[in-house]
């Protein structure tokens, strides 16, 4: 999908169960934002992606190679 392609028509900031019921979106946005969920958690937060992504959606979460947490430095400082 080309970049030019996407216009914003709704955005919503919102935890996904507990925001509008119905709405969809043509990109759902997860960074940085699983950490403080416990492994089972995370995976119970699929089902609710799906529920609000629009046929084609774009998800974009980030995601580690293991259980655990990653602690990572920018411009020298821990994060």
């Amino acid at each position: 999908m080309n970049a030019t392609h996407i216009t914003m028509t709704r955005t919503a900031a919102a935890t996904l169960p507990s925001s509008g019921a119905g709405w969809t979106f043509l990109a759902l946005v997860a960074w940085d934002s699983f950490f403080h969920l416990s492994h089972d958690d995370q995976r119970r937060m699929f089902p609710s992606f799906a529920r609000h992504a629009a046929p084609g959606a774009l998800l974009l979460f980030t995601s580690g190679p293991a259980h655990g947490e990653s602690i990572g430095s920018s411009r020298g400082e821990p994060l």
